[in-house]
């Protein structure tokens, strides 16, 4: 069996999921791995999170100080690959009993 994966998304992780941007909009706002990304042709992030939902028990959590900061709400980040808007409090709470890993 899968384990769950809970992954939170925060700060200057958040504008790439913009709904509406090009590949090339979101690799610019993701700097050198985002070109070589495009350069390379390798899958792009968006594609990987969409295929890992539909493999495994993975949710995706916005940052709601990014999303509050931006102006935003989930109908502006990429349908179907939010699962709700929370705060890093409340994050910490879906997450308890769970290995937690900042990147």
């Amino acid at each position: 069996m899968a384990p769950e994966v809970r992954i939170f998304v925060t700060m200057g992780a958040i504008p790439p999921f913009k709904k509406g941007l090009s590949k090339e909009e979101r690799a610019q706002s993701e700097s050198i791995v985002g070109n070589a990304i495009m350069e390379k042709n390798a899958p792009f992030f968006i594609d990987v999170f969409r295929q890992a939902k539909e493999l495994g028990d993975v949710k995706l959590y916005a940052c709601g100080l990014a999303m509050d900061v931006l102006g935003w709400e989930l109908e502006d980040l990429e349908e179907g690959l939010f699962d709700d808007m929370v705060g890093i409090t409340e994050f910490l709470g879906i997450a308890e009993g769970g290995e937690i890993m900042v990147i």
